[in-house]
């Protein structure tokens, strides 16, 4: 379970970058993509990949 929280802190931290916003906000972002989470878990999808595509997703 830790691997995934460690996954999940990654797409979180490329959020911030990407998005320039903090942490909290990223949070937020992140959590209301849980389906786009769930998908690259599943593929093994890089972090920085599930990121970019949650950004795009609220563009």
């Amino acid at each position: 379970m830790a691997k995934r929280m460690e996954w999940e802190r990654e797409i979180i931290d490329h959020i911030i970058e990407l998005l320039e916003v903090p942490n909290g906000d990223a949070q937020g972002v992140f959590e209301v993509h849980p389906f786009e989470v769930a998908q690259g878990w599943t593929l093994g999808s890089d972090p920085i990949e599930v990121a970019q595509k949650i950004c795009q997703a609220g563009e």
